[in-house]
Order: C-alpha cells, then sequence, then structure tokens
C-alpha cells in the first residue's frame, strides 16, 4: 500500500509523479494503480501519454475505469477510451453512474481529428428571455464559474449569440440576456478538420467557439486550448481576468449574505424583547 507521503506527492506534483510512474515497467504501473485511490490514478492517468494511460485503463476493474473517467475532462476521457478494445470501451461507458456518459458517446461519435472530437458538450449555454439576475443565479449555482462567454440559445437550440460574464455582472439585473447579446458570432461545423479552427478570427476576443451539426444546431464548445495547446498559458484571449474579477463579485455576494443573515438574527432578538 502506497505511504501516506506518496498519496500527498500524487495530489500536489501529479505531472512529475506521472512522469516516474510512466517510466515504471508496465506491470508494476499496473500493481501500484490497484492500490491507490481512485482520485490519485485519474490524477496519474491525466498527465500519462495517452498510450500509457489507456493501457492503465485497459488493466483496471470496469468499476474503478468509470470512477476514473468520471474525474476526467470530456475530451481526455475520449481520448483515452478511443484507444480501448470496442468491448472494453462499451463495459466501461456502461459502468458510469452519471449523466456524463451521453456527453461523452457524442463525442466519441465523432473521428479522431475533428471539431466534434476535441469539443466540450457540457459548457454552460442561456436563454434570451432570462433575466440578467436569473442568468447570475445559474451560473453561480453551476460547476462552470471560469467560463467567461455564455453562446446564447434559440427555440430550435440554434446559436443566436454571445455574452460575456462581464456584461452579466454589470448590466441591470432586471434586463434579459437577449439584450446584451452579441450576434457576430461564426459557428465551427463539428466534423471539419481540428486543424482548420486554428485559424478562425473570433479567437482574437472569444476563448471557446461553438460547434454546431449539420442542421446548426449547437452541441458543444470548442476551447481555445483544444486548437492552440502550445500557446493556452501565452497567447489565450483575455477572458483570464475575468477569474479575479469573478472572485470579487462571489467575496460581496457572501459579504451581502453574511450581512442580511446578521440583520435578520437582530431583528428576531428585538421581536422577542418586545414581547
Amino acid at each position: 500500500m502506497p505511504t501516506s507521503l506518496t498519496l500527498e506527492f500524487i495530489q500536489t506534483h501529479p505531472r512529475e509523479a506521472a512522469r516516474l510512474v510512466s517510466q515504471m515497467p508496465l506491470r508494476q504501473v499496473f500493481d501500484f494503480l490497484r492500490e491507490v485511490p481512485h482520485e490519485a490514478v485519474s490524477r496519474l492517468i491525466a498527465q500519462m501519454p495517452a498510450s500509457t494511460g489507456a493501457h492503465c485503463l485497459q488493466s483496471l476493474d470496469s468499476a474503478v475505469a468509470a470512477s476514473v473517467i468520471e474525474d476526467l475532462d470530456i475530451t481526455t476521457a475520449a481520448l483515452l477510451l478511443r484507444r480501448l478494445e470496442p468491448q472494453r470501451r462499451r463495459a466501461i461507458l456502461s459502468a458510469l453512474q452519471t449523466i456524463k456518459a451521453t456527453p461523452l458517446q457524442l463525442v466519441l461519435d465523432y473521428a479522431p481529428g475533428t471539431v466534434g472530437a476535441s469539443m466540450d458538450p457540457r459548457a454552460m449555454t442561456l436563454l434570451a428571455d432570462v433575466s440578467v439576475d436569473e442568468a447570475l443565479r445559474q451560473v453561480r449555482m453551476s460547476h462552470h464559474k471560469r467560463q467567461h462567454y455564455f453562446f446564447i440559445l434559440g427555440d430550435q437550440h440554434n446559436v443566436l449569440g454571445y455574452v460575456s460574464l462581464h456584461d452579466l455582472l454589470f448590466a441591470s439585473k432586471q434586463s434579459h440576456v437577449g439584450a446584451l447579446m452579441h450576434t457576430e458570432i461564426e459557428t465551427i461545423p463539428a466534423r471539419s478538420r481540428l486543424e482548420s479552427a486554428r485559424y478562425s478570427m473570433q479567437w482574437r476576443d472569444l476563448d471557446i467557439l461553438p460547434v454546431v451539426n449539420q442542421r446548426q444546431a449547437y452541441l458543444g464548445v470548442l476551447r481555445f486550448g483544444a486548437v492552440h495547446p502550445a500557446d493556452v498559458h501565452q497567447e489565450a484571449p483575455a477572458g483570464a481576468g475575468f477569474d479575479v474579477l469573478w472572485g470579487v463579485v462571489e467575496a460581496c455576494w457572501w459579504f451581502i449574505g453574511q450581512l442580511l443573515t446578521s440583520t435578520d438574527r437582530e431583528m428576531g432578538s428585538r421581536r422577542r424583547g418586545d414581547g
């Protein structure tokens, strides 16, 4: 059984830990992975070369492999699953316990090297007729607080435009999202080659672009890092600045919530005293 120090090293330095583990003979790697919690396995496999990671998935019990897939992002999970034997891939997908299986299967349906194979089908979208206040509530309740742009969808699931987090945070809470929408947006066909998406002029302004099927229905987003992996830290669009902005806003919301709670308690105490 790996020591607590080993597990802490995997937790804090997954890239270095994966490099060291990958240098071991495969049989030893398999034995080691069976001894560590699946969270540690996920961290290691996410940082391994795809060929090694796929071999590791192949060796794990289907339920454990499914738990690992749950922890990985869609693109990495699809990349690894494509390398498995079809029967093994189906076994792992059938063992998934969450709604992740459906978007993952959608990505797997597209050929390697296409936009569809690299898209993220789980990015958050909005409707044009919701209020800004409701849109921000949805963002706060979601797992997409690091998403800087949100595509607006119509009745036919078509892309009408996009709105930025910055737009939402500084707009009137009673206004509708559609009033803030930027309509100058190009969609990317899911079946087009990934290489062709590198040259879209919209990367200058956005860090995600909308992916559509043949009927122009929205499927997901293509992220900047998927087509510019070497440049993602140096040349990503300026949306990263929203992380700081969102942190400040969340701190303000927390402070207001605490203030209101304190006020309610004080008023309750006064009512009891008056009674």
